[in-house]
């Protein structure tokens, strides 16, 4: 639940949460983001996925009645399905939830016994301080740290710091953005925030810990896709910006956007979790607009033999 609230405050393209991501919460999980305000009620949804057809595709919704004291009702025209003409959709299917990261900056903050400060409209702000061994540490929220204008983010943290080290809180983390900064240790939101009974929590001593990180000399960080490329077994081999790759004797070339794919679900299947839904390799990993992961590889000699479908209907993996 945490996971799927950070991935929607860290999407470059604003992207709500509709009912079907929140159905699986446990009891009370929904009510306590929306009581914390990290997450507002927004419009209907105006697309959907389609669960009539086998790749999930997200398709518009259409209204019908809601006058002469008709009843409103919504349905979809799946592409995939011509037999069916219309699939009615339930209205509470509908609902959608927005992410307010100025909301999480003040849960932050509140934490913190401190007032959040904006310091880049919407990407960063400094949410208080925490003090370890009488030594103070800045604490930042960030966004966007592995987009591409991440490093001017990072660099209007370094030079916002009013102590010797900081602490940047990220809903997301990926090689972009790591730092080799000795003074600054980046903390991923989901080892701080969880839900206990109906409330969001911060976990205070976890930045401590990271406090105390950012306080001592520290070896000058690999980054991740470094680190990948070490770990590899042989069998899946990459160039560092994942363009091209060899598997099982073939080689491939990709365009920067299916090579964004490959780097995705890579480090999805380097997680021990290599599945992963379509919506959200398509929203996460390269911000299109594309409704199917097909249309991204069509053609290419890699679809169906090194990118193929999960075990799970409507998700991909990597088949190395």
């Amino acid at each position: 639940m945490i996971e799927a609230v950070l991935r929607s405050l860290e999407s470059q393209r604003n992207t709500c949460l509709c009912a079907d991501d929140t159905q699986q919460w446990p009891s009370g999980a929904l009510g306590a983001v929306l009581k914390a305000g990290v997450l507002c009620r927004s419009d209907c949804a105006n697309s959907i996925t389609c669960r009539e057809c086998p790749d999930n595709c997200t398709v518009e919704v259409h209204y019908a009645g809601g006058t002469d004291g008709q009843e409103v009702s919504a349905f979809i025209e799946c592409p995939e399905r011509e037999d069916i003409p219309r699939v009615y959709v339930a209205l509470d299917r509908l609902l959608t939830y927005t992410p307010s990261p100025n909301a999480l900056a003040s849960c932050l903050a509140n934490a913190l016994a401190s007032r959040p400060q904006e310091l880049l409209s919407g990407r960063l702000w400094i949410v208080g301080s925490v003090e370890t061994s009488g030594v103070k540490t800045d604490v930042f929220l960030a966004r966007g740290l592995g987009w591409p204008d991440g490093e001017h983010v990072l660099r209007e943290a370094r030079s916002r710091k009013r102590n010797a080290s900081a602490v940047i809180l990220v809903p997301g983390l990926r090689g972009e953005a790591q730092t080799s900064d000795d003074s600054i240790e980046i903390l991923p939101l989901d080892k701080v925030l969880s839900l206990e009974g109906n409330t969001l929590s911060v976990n205070v001593p976890e930045i401590r810990g990271a406090a105390e990180r950012a306080q001592v000399e520290k070896v000058p960080l690999l980054s991740v896709r470094t680190a990948v490329i070490a770990s590899d077994d042989g069998t899946f081999r990459y160039s560092p910006d994942f363009r091209s790759a060899a598997f099982n004797h073939l080689s491939y070339s990709f365009t920067p956007m299916q090579a964004k794919v490959i780097e995705y679900l890579w480090h999805a299947h380097h997680n021990a979790t290599p599945e992963v839904s379509q919506e959200l390799i398509l929203e996460d990993a390269v911000y299109t607009t594309q409704t199917r992961l097909r249309d991204v590889f069509k053609n290419h000699p890699a679809w169906n033999v090194l990118v193929v479908s999960g075990r799970t209907k409507g998700t991909f993996r990597l088949n190395i």
